[in-house]
């Protein structure tokens, strides 16, 4: 391997790379009247949780593909 293409194989390895996209994962929270609702960021930014006052229609967010979790899925 010459020097040049060790130098552009070191280069790809350090350039940035950008984030990784695939399916967006949806949690649907349903909460109590007064609490805070609307949508959040979260698992840095691959998952949105969706928080909605109880008794109201489900705010579907547009575009996909999603993975949807109906209320507290991974609640212990």
């Amino acid at each position: 391997m010459t020097p040049k293409e060790r130098l552009e194989r070191l280069e790809k390895r350090l350039t940035p790379r950008p984030p990784a996209t695939g399916p967006l994962n949806v949690f649907y929270v349903e909460v109590a009247p007064g609490e805070a609702t609307g949508v959040t960021a979260v698992w840095g930014g691959v998952g949105r949780e969706v928080r909605y006052a109880a008794g109201t229609a489900v705010p579907l967010l547009t575009g996909g593909p999603h993975k949807l979790f109906g209320g507290h899925a991974f609640d212990v």
